[in-house]
């Protein structure tokens, strides 16, 4: 498949100033940054910006439904939950953003 620039035939297209790919577990996500790198790669600026998004967790219903609790009643939510909850998340998070630098590293580009 041809590049944006090849499709225009112009070999002088000015440099693109910033691209952000969002990305997440999925496939699509992994084939969205490849297909960045690969047809989008004579116009980029580095570096390419990778983006993901962290859930935010409703850790009050999360407990509640965990423990069974009828509805309308929410059990505290002990702080160490919440701090191992947030600190998994990270981990997940890092090894995400991990493996779409090593996807970048392998096309030649840096975020």
């Amino acid at each position: 498949m041809a590049t944006p620039a090849q499709q225009q035939g112009d070999q002088h297209q000015p440099r693109l100033q910033k691209v952000m790919v969002a990305v997440d577990e999925s496939e699509c996500s992994r084939h969205a940054l490849e297909w960045a790198l690969r047809n989008l790669a004579p116009t980029l600026a580095p570096p390419l910006l990778v983006l993901t998004v962290q859930p935010h967790f409703p850790l009050g219903y999360v407990s509640a439904a965990s423990f069974g609790a009828p509805l309308g009643t929410v059990p505290p939510v002990a702080p160490e939950l919440i701090r191992s909850m947030q600190e998994q998340q990270r981990e997940l998070t890092q090894e995400l953003l991990d493996k779409a630098r090593a996807i970048c590293a392998e096309h030649g580009s840096r975020f």
